[in-house]
C-alpha cells in the first residue's frame, strides 16, 4: 500500500492510509467493519475486507467500470485528497474524541482546515430548520456569537441551509472557530443556496466529514451524520423545527448518549417552532434556552453535577 506524509503524531502513515482506504471503500457506521478493524487492525482489514461479502461497498462504487481494482483506486483517491489539502483524522490522533471509539464509529474523519478537532466538553451543536424564519436565523446566529465569548465554546452544525448555516455564520462573526460536519464528501459544495462563508470556515474553523471525496449527501447519510454529531458535543440546541423535522432526532440522539438537549422557544403561532415547543412540553430532559448565557449555564451546571457525583479518577 502507498503511504503519504502526515502532520499528525501517534500513528504510522501506513495506519492512516489504511483507515482512509477503508473509509473510501465502505460506508461509515457499519458495525461489521468496525469489528473487523478491531479484530485485525486497519491494514489487515483492507486485505480481508474484499472477502467479507457482508460488508457493503459505498453506493458510488457501483458506477465504476467492471474490473476496477478498488483497492488501487482507493489508494489513488486518498493520495489525491491529501494533495488537495485534506487531512485524515484517526483514533490514534491526540484530538480524536473518546466518544468515537465505539464499533459503529467511522474509521477516520476527513477534514479541511488547520483547527484541531475540539473536545466534546467544549463543543455545542446548533441545529434546526432548513427553512428558517428571520426570527430563527437571528436566534441561531446570536447564540453562536455569544458562545464564542470567554469561556468560549466551539459551535458545530451540519452546514445545511437555514439554522445550521446561521449558527456557523454567527460564530465566525465573533472570531469563533466553528465546525461544519457534512453528510458527504468535502469536495462537494453545501446543498441549498450559495454560502460564501464556506471558505471562511475552512480558514478559521474546520470542515469535517465521515465520507471521502465524491460521496454525495442523501437521507440515510444525513441521519448517520446526525448520530455522529451527537457524539461530538456536550449539548445540542434546537432552534426552529416543525414536528416532523429530522433535527428533532438529532437532539434526541444527544440525549441518548448522555449529552444535554436544549430548545429555543418561538412564537406559539409558528409551525417552525412547534417541534421545539413539543419537546419542551413532553420531554423533561430538554432545557429551555433563549441566549448563549442560558446555554453556558445549563452546560456548566451539568458539568458541575458530574464532577460532584463521580469519584476522583473516573475516566468518564
Amino acid at each position: 500500500m502507498h503511504t503519504f506524509s502526515t502532520a499528525h503524531t501517534g500513528a504510522s502513515a501506513d495506519e492512516r492510509a489504511a483507515r482512509a482506504v477503508l473509509s473510501w471503500l465502505y460506508e461509515p457506521g457499519d458495525r461489521r467493519l468496525g469489528a473487523l478493524v478491531d479484530e485485525l487492525g486497519p491494514q489487515a482489514a483492507v486485505d480481508a475486507g474484499a472477502e467479507q461479502t457482508s460488508i457493503d461497498y459505498r453506493a458510488e462504487l457501483r458506477s465504476l467500470p467492471t474490473g476496477t481494482d478498488l483497492r488501487r483506486e482507493a489508494t489513488r483517491q486518498v493520495e489525491q485528497a491529501q494533495q488537495d489539502g485534506m487531512r485524515i483524522l484517526i483514533p490514534a490522533d491526540h484530538d480524536w474524541p473518546p466518544s468515537l471509539r465505539a464499533p459503529d464509529a467511522p474509521v477516520c474523519l476527513w477534514a479541511l482546515g488547520t483547527t484541531p478537532l475540539p473536545p466534546p466538553t467544549r463543543t455545542v451543536a446548533i441545529i434546526g430548520s432548513t427553512d428558517s424564519t428571520a426570527y430563527g436565523t437571528y436566534m441561531a446566529s446570536g447564540i453562536a456569537y455569544g458562545l464564542a465569548e470567554s469561556p468560549p465554546y466551539t459551535v458545530i452544525s451540519t452546514g445545511a441551509a437555514g439554522i445550521d448555516r446561521a449558527a456557523l455564520t454567527g460564530a465566525l462573526a465573533n472570531h469563533g472557530h466553528p465546525v461544519a460536519l457534512c453528510p458527504g464528501g468535502l469536495d462537494l459544495r453545501f446543498s441549498g443556496p450559495p454560502w460564501p462563508q464556506r471558505d471562511q470556515v475552512i480558514a478559521e474553523g474546520l470542515l469535517l466529514s465521515a465520507w471521502p471525496p465524491g460521496a454525495r449527501p442523501g437521507p440515510a447519510r444525513a441521519r448517520t451524520n446526525q448520530r455522529l454529531l451527537s457524539r461530538l458535543v456536550a449539548g445540542t440546541v434546537l432552534v426552529e423545527a416543525d414536528p416532523n423535522s429530522r433535527a428533532i432526532a438529532a437532539l434526541q440522539d444527544t440525549l441518548e448518549v448522555g449529552g444535554v438537549g436544549m430548545a429555543v422557544p418561538g412564537p406559539v403561532t409558528s409551525v417552525q417552532s412547534a417541534g421545539c415547543h413539543a419537546l419542551l412540553r413532553d420531554d423533561r430532559r430538554v432545557r429551555l434556552v433563549t441566549n448563549a448565557a442560558d446555554v453556558t449555564d445549563v452546560l456548566l451546571r451539568r458539568a458541575g453535577r458530574r464532577a460532584w457525583a463521580e469519584p476522583a479518577g473516573d475516566p468518564r
